[in-house]
C-alpha cells in the first residue's frame, strides 16, 4: 500500500483510471456481483442482455442461516477471479490492485433488489445474515489477491446510494 500512496504523492495532476482498454497509470481487477452470488450456488438467468441472479426465497433469518454458504462447493468463480488477477499481474508491471462489488450490492442480487429494499425496513436481520457471508467472501478474495501481489483492493458499492444514512450505517457501512 505504501507504494500506491507514494506513487499518488508524486502526481501533480488528477489521476484518472479509465475502465476501458487503453494505457493506464494503474490498473485493477473487479469480480462481478453476479459471480460472487454464483459462488454461493445461486443460479442465474439472462434478462435481455443482462445476467441476473434468481432471488433466494429467504422469508426468515432462519432461512438465511440454514443456507449452505460454504463456497467450497462452487469455487470456480473465485478461482477464475484469481486466475484473471494473476494473468493481469504477468502483463502489467505498474500499480495493480484487486477488487469486487460490495456486500450490499451482492446481497441485493441474492435477495432481489426490490425484496432487499423492502427488507431494509421490514426484515433487516435477514439482510444482515446474508451480508455476513458475503463480507466473509470479499475478505477471502481480498486476502488471496493481496497474497498474489495486489497493492490495493477497491470495492464498488452502488446500491446504498438509495438508502438513508441510518440504513447505510446498519446495512452497509459496518460491512465495508
Amino acid at each position: 500500500m505504501k507504494r500506491v500512496i507514494d506513487y499518488l504523492y508524486t502526481r501533480n495532476d488528477r489521476l484518472v483510471v479509465p475502465i476501458y482498454e487503453c494505457e493506464k497509470e494503474l490498473d485493477f481487477t473487479c469480480m462481478g456481483h453476479v459471480s460472487i452470488a454464483k459462488s454461493f450456488g445461486f443460479s442465474s438467468y439472462i434478462a435481455g442482455k443482462i445476467e441476473k441472479i434468481r432471488p433466494a426465497d429467504f422469508i426468515s433469518v432462519k432461512d438465511a442461516e440454514q443456507y449452505p454458504w460454504d463456497i467450497s462447493f462452487s469455487p470456480e468463480y473465485l478461482e477464475t477471479a484469481l486466475e484473471n488477477f494473476q494473468e493481469r499481474r504477468k502483463n502489467y508491471h505498474d500499480v495493480l490492485g484487486g477488487g469486487c462489488f460490495g456486500p450490499l450490492t451482492v446481497t441485493s442480487d441474492i435477495l432481489g433488489v426490490e425484496n432487499c429494499n423492502r427488507m431494509a425496513i421490514k426484515a433487516p436481520k435477514i439482510i444482515q445474515e446474508v451480508l455476513k457471508h458475503v463480507t466473509d467472501f470479499i475478505m477471502t478474495l481480498a486476502k488471496k489477491e493481496e497474497a498474489l501481489g495486489a497493492e490495493f483492493f477497491w470495492i464498488a458499492e452502488p446500491l446504498p446510494s438509495m438508502f438513508s444514512p441510518e440504513l447505510f450505517t446498519s446495512l452497509c457501512g459496518q460491512y465495508l
